[in-house]
């Protein structure tokens, strides 16, 4: 810059002298003629005409010496100029390099290895190896709080795409322009909001407008402030783009999943209901498959297909498809897929399920008169197998739909509840009271005797293994193959009709010998750990820690 002013000062007083220069070659001419015309006047006044020309030819030379200087100080100015120029020129060609070696320091910086503050969270298994020690102590704080990464979620795309989980035959699927309406429940206690602002765009974006009524979020006496008038703002945002789509329930007091759900239900106005947790995203055509099955009957309870988000990564995991099934805890599980649904070698087709996991989508009045979910189940657990079991016995059916899909975050804990222990087994002994008449003594037991894994019965068999109740699984019996020293555990039925040695003779405090060869089943130490074997009875002996009388005689 400042060489700049310096070429402009240098200009402007180049061009002064130029104009004197100028005007005085005008006057010079000017006297040269008057010389001749005046020469008298010259004489009277006694002025050499030739020292006035040697007058000005010094000025003139004067002058002329200055201009060359002038020109000069212009050359050099505008070499100097020049310089700059190319100096800039090659900054600039220079400045991408500089930035890639700026950026290539920043990343090695970025890559450093960092003090680990927390090496056993499950959060940072697989993920956060970037992250300072303050980042590092807020996304423990947040996952602490959660139960999963809100972190992450915090920085992701609340409409972030994720893989279409759907087998290629369902996208070749058409259905009815004429379909139901939908009203979607979202359930939530203490949520990360950015969680339940993911799965309402995730609902708008991948839902048919003409279908989706209204989304109704149901806070069951959440104390998470963000969740109050910064979410009441956000719906208010919501609506402006979207008039009287989003509404809002709160409970005054903590009611537990279940009658929230029925606060949900209660509240719809569609035709089909679809009672979903907070922290889902429902994937690409969700809903479709679901209102058109429930418009061929109205009397099915539907369940999506789960994948799971996982905790840390929000990455997706494709889940298989299954159906929903308990055990005698009456505790949730996937289940392998009926032969019947195999044998029809449709990959679309609506698979028959004991059971729902807990997201559902109904016919509005047909869920409420069956009852709809248990309004008296205690914070979480068993609502699931309890609505399941009504369903089924007033009329109606289970099914999962293959073409339906919703990713949902597997939380690595509760935090609203570290031990559900109390409240699972009340609501289990709830159902088991209402709904399994004579076969209810089984969830006592469940839920009241530790069956570890081994229980004799009388009639000498030794089962192996847990509890079960199902048509295409078998009991394992304790089995001497009579030689060596290794028991064997056999199918109970098979070892029976092959006349295995499966039975023992037994009794408190007392050795326990097989029948047909009369070796006694010890434990023998084998280093750091005591293994089963078969060998002539030494003193070991055995005691029952639980006795159940009159077992199955119901």
């Amino acid at each position: 810059m400042m060489l700049r002013r310096h070429l402009c000062k240098v200009l402007c007083i180049g061009l002064t002298l130029l104009i004197v220069y100028n005007l005085l070659l005008v006057v010079y001419t000017k006297m040269t003629l008057q010389k001749l015309i005046l020469g008298g006047v010259q004489k009277e006044l006694h002025f050499p005409l030739s020292e006035w020309n040697e007058t000005v030819i010094k000025k003139l030379s004067h002058l002329e010496l200055e201009l060359q200087h002038l020109q000069e100080n212009m050359k050099l100015a505008m070499k100097q100029q020049e310089n700059v120029d190319k100096t800039l020129k090659r900054m600039r060609d220079e400045q991408p390099v500089q930035k890639a070696v700026e950026a290539k320091a920043s990343e090695t910086k970025k890559h450093r290895p960092r003090e680990k503050l927390f090496p056993d969270s499950p959060l940072f298994k697989q993920w956060g190896e970037d992250l300072s020690e303050a980042q590092q102590k807020r996304a423990q704080d947040l996952f602490q709080k959660f139960g999963y990464n809100v972190y992450l979620s915090n920085l992701l795309p609340l409409n972030r795409s994720i893989p279409d989980t759907r087998h290629s035959r369902c996208l070749q699927k058409t259905y009815s322009s004429q379909l139901p309406s939908l009203s979607v429940v979202l359930i939530f206690t203490n949520e990360a909001l950015s969680i339940i602002q993911r799965a309402i765009t995730s609902i708008i974006n991948r839902t048919p407008s003409q279908l989706l009524k209204e989304i109704i979020l149901v806070d069951d006496f959440s104390s998470n402030e963000e969740l109050k008038a910064n979410l009441d703002e956000l719906i208010k945002l919501y609506n402006q783009k979207y008039p009287g789509l989003l509404k809002i329930v709160r409970h005054t007091k903590r009611q537990g999943l279940a009658q929230a759900r029925n606060t949900g239900r209660e509240t719809a106005t569609a035709e089909v209901v679809a009672i979903l947790d907070a922290h889902i995203e429902v994937n690409a055509g969700w809903a479709e498959p679901i209102l058109a099955r429930i418009q061929e009957d109205h009397t099915v309870i539907v369940s999506p297909v789960f994948d799971k988000i996982n905790f840390d990564t929000f990455e997706l995991e494709k889940y298989g498809l299954a159906v929903d099934g308990f055990n005698w805890e009456l505790w949730c599980r996937y289940d392998s897929l009926p032969k019947a649904w195999i044998d029809l070698n449709d990959v679309t087709a609506p698979v028959k399920s004991p059971s729902i996991m807990g997201i559902l989508a109904a016919n509005r009045l047909f869920l409420g008169k069956i009852g709809s979910v248990d309004g008296g189940m205690l914070v979480y657990g068993g609502e699931n197998v309890e609505l399941s079991l009504r369903v089924w016995q007033c009329g109606g059916r289970i099914e999962v739909l293959p073409c339906s899909r919703i990713a949902h975050i597997e939380r690595h804990h509760k935090p609203y509840a570290l031990d559900l222990t109390p409240a699972m087994k009340r609501n289990a002994l709830r159902v088991a009271e209402i709904w399994m008449d004579e076969y209810k003594y089984m969830v006592y037991l469940a839920w009241n005797i530790p069956l570890q894994k081994v229980y004799y019965h009388l009639t000498g068999e030794l089962y192996v293994g847990s509890l079960i109740a199902e048509a295409n699984a078998e009991d394992c019996c304790l089995t001497d193959p009579g030689s060596g020293e290794n028991p064997t555990l056999e199918p109970c039925s098979k070892a029976a009709q092959h006349g295995l040695h499966i039975y023992w003779d037994f009794k408190p405090g007392r050795a326990l010998i097989n029948r047909a060869t009369k070796r006694c089943l010890e434990l023998k130490k084998a280093s750091s750990y005591y293994m089963p074997v078969l060998r002539p009875c030494t003193t070991q002996v055995w005691t029952i820690q639980h006795t159940i009388g009159n077992w199955g005689s119901n």
